[in-house]
């Protein structure tokens, strides 16, 4: 599953996270493999004005609840806002990662 949720920080982001991890769970209850992609720390300091306290504790609760309640392989990547090449790569990686542990 991979979790590429946009947009704000809001409490609807977090709401949607704990939608994944639920349907995640009643999907394949033992072996999924679930990456959440989130921006950095410095991209929502610049590119999201206001809350910067609050933003940061939603994004924090949602890797925590995709990292303690998903009983697969979980990944959080942190990202940079712009560069999609670098974050395709990334993902790239961990899926392969996740191959190469399957074989």
């Amino acid at each position: 599953i991979l979790n590429l949720v946009g947009g704000g920080y809001t409490e609807q982001r977090v709401m949607a996270t704990e939608r994944l991890v639920r349907e995640s769970l009643s999907f394949a209850p033992t072996d999924v493999a679930f990456i959440t992609v989130s921006p950095t720390e410095e991209d929502i300091k610049v590119h999201s004005k206001g809350m910067y306290p609050t933003k940061l504790k939603r994004l924090q609760l949602c890797e925590d609840m995709v990292t303690q309640n998903c009983r697969g392989e979980t990944y959080c990547l942190r990202c940079d806002m712009f560069d999609t090449k670098a974050l395709c790569e990334q993902i790239c990686e961990v899926v392969g990662k996740i191959e190469k542990s399957k074989e």
